[in-house]
Formats: C-alpha cells, sequence, structure tokens
C-alpha cells in the first residue's frame, strides 16, 4: 500500500547503468525501499546535476525513485547487496524505542546551540535521511561495503550538516548533546563515529552500535520526549556504555551498488 512507502522523485532524464548504456529514468512508486537498489551512477548523476541539492531544500522525499533498479532476488541471492555500503542514503531506526534518526532547522536551546537531533516515530518523515561517508575523502569508495569497525560520517540529506556529539550536556537526560554540525558535508573531527557490528561488514539486517570516536560515547534513546516545537520527538544523545539503547537498524533508503568504474573512482 502507498501509505506505507516513500516518495523519492528524481529529476533527472539519462543515467548510466552499470553496463554503460543509457537509460531514461521515469519515477517509481514503490512500497519498501529494501525491496529495491539503486545503481550507483544513477545517484553520481544526481550529485553531478545538482538535484541532491533540490531535494536538500525541501523537496518532498516521499515516494519516488529511478527505474534504473536492480532485481532484487537476483541481487540478494548473489550476496551483492545483502550489505550497507558507502554513498548509500539511508533510515536508521533505534530498536528499543522504535524511532528513526532525525534532524531539521530547529536549534538547541541549550548546550551547543547547534542544530538540534531527535528521534521521530513517523517512518515517511523526509528530515530522516542520511548518507554514509568516509572519514575522509577516498575512504569510502562508493557501493563498497561498510566494515565492522569503520570509521564514517552520517550527513543529513535535507541540510547537509554531520553526526555530531561533543561534551555538552543533552538538555533532558544530562547525557552528552548529539547534533547536526558543518555546512554542506564540511565538519570536524568530532563528526566521526566508529560502526560497531558483530562480522566483517554491516549487514542491512543487524542491529550496529555507533561509538562517537572523539567522546568514545554511544548514539543512544531513551525514552525523553520534548515538547514545543518539536513536541514528541524523543531525545537522541550519546551514552558511557554499551547496552539496548544504543543499537540501531538500517530501515528504508536508497543503496548503493558497486560501481564498474575504476577502484580509484572518487567518493560519493
Amino acid at each position: 500500500m502507498l501509505a506505507n512507502s516513500f516518495l523519492f522523485r528524481v529529476q533527472v532524464n539519462r543515467v548510466s547503468n552499470l553496463t554503460g548504456r543509457r537509460c531514461l529514468v521515469p519515477s517509481l512508486e514503490y512500497t519498501r525501499a529494501r525491496k529495491l537498489h539503486v545503481i550507483g551512477q544513477v545517484w553520481d548523476e544526481v550529485k553531478t546535476r545538482g538535484t541532491n541539492q533540490q531535494l536538500r531544500r525541501g523537496a518532498r522525499f516521499t515516494g519516488r525513485t529511478a527505474r534504473c533498479v536492480t532485481n532484487t532476488e537476483t541481487s540478494e541471492a548473489s550476496g551483492e547487496l545483502s550489505y550497507v555500503t558507502c554513498g548509500s542514503l539511508v533510515k536508521l531506526l533505534n530498536t528499543r524505542h522504535n524511532v528513526r534518526l532525525h534532524s531539521h532547522d530547529v536549534k538547541y536551546g541549550s548546550g551547543s546551540g547547534q542544530q538540534s537531533v531527535t528521534g521521530v516515530e513517523a517512518s515517511d518523515d523526509a528530515n530522516s535521511y542520511w548518507r554514509i561517508r568516509g572519514k575522509s575523502v577516498g575512504s569510502c569508495q562508493r557501493g563498497v561495503p561498510i566494515k565492522c569497525g569503520q570509521t564514517v560520517r552520517l550527513t543529513h540529506m535535507n541540510t547537509g550538516r554531520n553526526l555530531h556529539s561533543h561534551h555538552f550536556v543533552s538538555p533532558l537526560s544530562g547525557n552528552q548533546e548529539v547534533s547536526a554540525f558543518g555546512e554542506n558535508g564540511d565538519g570536524d573531527d568530532l563528526d566521526v563515529w566508529t560502526v560497531q557490528c558483530s562480522g566483517i561488514y554491516w549487514e542491512r539486517d543487524d542491529a550496529v552500535r555507533f561509538k562517537h570516536i572523539g567522546t568514545e560515547v554511544y548514539l543512544s534513546v531513551t525514552g525523553e520526549q520534548y515538547g514545543h516545537p518539536i513536541r514528541g520527538q524523543k531525545e537522541v544523545h550519546g551514552m558511557q556504555g554499551a547496552n539496548h539503547n544504543n543499537y540501531w537498524k538500517v530501515m528504508e533508503g536508497v543503496f548503493i551498488k558497486p560501481s564498474s568504474e575504476s577502484p580509484n573512482h572518487d567518493e560519493l
């Protein structure tokens, strides 16, 4: 049912598929992002033409994506796309409190005064998409599976700011504040997180933890709820200990497939 789907409007006319052929990209409605995978060149074309900037400025990201996708059953049977990959655009669910990692152009009224990061229950909120990037340019090649223990940055799609933490106290729980910081994906060393998982690679079905490199806290939710102007949203903060409050799982998203181009191709 479309009520449970999200809309991804990609406004490009032509993209390359993995074989190098050109193809038209009409919109495609679908009910579960997990069932479709957009090839790497689609997102590269979007980035090149600046469509991502349009989306980040508020275009509704709630239901359509390109037709240049690989067949789910074939891809998953071959094991190619069972992992979370560099460059993918995803929503992350806190499994204990059932809220998705979220941000918006609303600043904290205390602490750092930076852009707030919260948890929301809605699955179709456009402000819950995060792009997975490397710690530095070239450290995370587009479409390559993320390894357990790898360092990443999570960049908020609509505002271009990175998931960030520092030694400020969070407003509700008194834990460590988590914010969104930087401009157009450029931030500082306090934007870097380690993906903690049990295998070799970050598998799409696994719950993982994100440990902050600079302060060694875990990205967490413990259930504290905000009032006005973001009533009902949950506080997201950093906690010192690893526990059930800091497990996250990939949900909806656009998953980038490995490119057939040179391995020296720039990071997404």
